[in-house]
């Protein structure tokens, strides 16, 4: 049962962790089931008749019709009973005797459990507009399920439209955004590729809003509709979701919202469609046929970032994400559609290179360790790799008897091959050398050696770098014992720029934060 997957129909919803689903092929077992009871013509059983547990054939009151009936309890006067091919239950009070034939036919339907649900479900609980809507929704869509579990209530898995159900539930219940009322397909790709965008405003990866030049003009036609309009009708019929137009109690200014909540005190809380906010309102208008129907003028959007990434340093990557975005300002920023839907998954260019590559973890090793917030690295990009390689491999290397200073060179130092700038000739016939990937470290040689032509024009990457942890509870020898001289390979991400007294990074090694790993006892 793990692992399998059905295109589904939900006969019943009472929450999100108690639902019947059956098997879309199945939908003509079950109305040959309910046409079989217009031949049914036998008598009505007595209630002192049955008992809890028998398959019986039950009338439904909401429209007089028969199903069959499982009898869960019985008073003088009804009977209460769960009808095995819905799911749900009901007081009856008309039981009939269940034909033999439709005893042997097997419920053709499961009952579901949604994982990872309890947030949503307490809104459900405590907003009866937001289960009506998600009500309405579940019960009159198609799903694709999947069950995660081999055992009754099944865990399962729900998607819609190729999206999943927990992503259409934060729609709703973060921003209004009702699946049969509010959402329509964005742009593709196509409209939007090198055309230059603003980030208006980043929360998460998986919300950050977007604003081409085109939809900032759309937002001035929007304000000078505020201006100019005069007369507003007042909205009565208040629906969850609905676009209309709400006094802001912070400015008392006029926007588009959608309405989340309402209390008892006239006030209203709202979702901001043009500012990606939340807030309350006082009073609410209806919105007139432009404002209703104009789209949002930000586009809410998710970044195409694997979750491997994200559950790896999340928050690290996040600062990255809006210190590259404060930087960016002087840059041509645009962006790529994925798939437009609500929010749109999307990629970030910046100045042509993909947002991804610039703020990934990049492997780095630690050259040396003044103190935890003083830190030399030296990035290991494809270069520096060939470099490593190159000189690890070599056995000899060709002495040079005339070496000129300014050029580059090979030495052996603690018994490595190393690149080196001469930069002085001393007496007794030592030579002052910079390491040069080694972030400009000095040290005195005896003889210097020809360098491979290969890696002779190579470049790496060295930069200064701070972890930005206090020297108090953290250990700079127990950091300098991890680098081991440069050997050990970290994952760096850049959190703040800072060219001058270094960049706030943060490293990773085994996937561990290192912070952790250098904490005083």
């Amino acid at each position: 049962m793990i692992g399998e997957k059905l295109k589904a129909k939900i006969s019943y919803f009472n929450s999100l962790k108690d639902f019947y689903v059956y098997n879309s092929n199945d939908l003509k077992v079950i109305q040959d089931i309910s046409s079989s009871f217009e031949l049914v013509k036998n008598d009505l059983v007595p209630l002192n008749c049955i008992k809890v547990g028998d398959l019986v054939a039950a009338q439904y009151d909401d429209d007089s019709l028969w199903y069959r009936a499982k009898v869960r309890d019985i008073q003088e006067s009804y009977t209460t009973v769960q009808f095995i091919d819905y799911g749900n239950s009901d007081k009856s009070s008309n039981i009939r005797q269940l034909p033999e034939k439709l005893i042997n036919i097997k419920p053709v339907i499961y009952h579901c459990i949604l994982d990872d649900v309890d947030s949503e479900e307490k809104v459900l609980f405590e907003n009866n507009s937001v289960f009506e809507v998600i009500h309405e929704f579940m019960i009159s869509n198609e799903i694709e399920l999947e069950f995660i579990s081999n055992s009754s209530p099944y865990l399962v898995k729900i998607v819609w439209n190729n999206r999943n159900l927990k992503e259409i539930l934060n729609n709703v219940i973060e921003f209004g955004i009702t699946p049969l009322m509010n959402e329509e397909p964005k742009k593709t790709n196509e409209d939007f590729i090198k055309e230059p965008v603003t980030l208006v405003h980043i929360k998460t990866f998986n919300e950050f809003y977007a604003q081409t030049n085109l939809l900032k003009e759309l937002k001035l036609k929007i304000d000078q509709e505020f201006y100019s309009e005069q007369l507003w009708n007042p909205l009565i019929d208040i629906k969850y979701g609905e676009v209309a137009v709400g006094k802001s109690v912070d400015d008392n200014n006029w926007y588009r919202i959608r309405i989340l909540n309402t209390h008892d005190d006239g006030l209203y809380f709202c979702y901001f469609i043009d500012y990606g906010i939340k807030g309350t309102c006082t009073d609410i208008y209806e919105a007139n046929s432009f404002l209703k129907s104009t789209p949002p003028t930000i586009i809410r959007c998710k970044l195409n970032i694997s979750n491997n990434i994200k559950m790896l340093c999340n928050n690290s990557l996040l600062n990255s994400f809006i210190d590259e975005m404060s930087l960016s300002c002087n840059q041509s920023v645009t962006m790529s559609v994925l798939k437009g839907n609500e929010p749109c998954l999307v990629d970030i260019f910046i100045d042509g290179l993909s947002l991804i590559d610039i703020i990934k973890p990049y492997p780095v090793v630690v050259t040396q360790v003044s103190h935890i917030n003083a830190l030399t690295l030296q990035v290991m990009t494809p270069g520096r790799c060939k470099v490593l390689c190159e000189l690890a491999s070599a056995k000899s290397l060709s002495i040079v008897s005339k070496p000129k200073i300014g050029k580059m060179y090979a030495a052996n130092i603690n018994g490595f091959w190393v690149r080196v700038r001469l930069v002085k000739i001393c007496p007794k016939k030592l030579m002052d050398v910079i390491l040069v990937d080694m972030c400009g470290e000095v040290s005195a040689v005896h003889a210097l050696f020809g360098l491979p032509k290969c890696i002779q024009d190579l470049k790496t990457m060295m930069m200064h770098g701070s972890l930005g942890l206090d020297e108090i509870s953290y250990s700079s020898s127990k950091l300098r014992k991890l680098c081991d001289g440069g050997k050990t390979e970290f994952d760096m991400i850049i959190t703040a720029h800072n060219d001058i007294v270094g960049h706030n990074i943060v490293l990773f090694k085994n996937n561990i934060n290192v912070s952790r790993l250098i904490k005083k006892e």
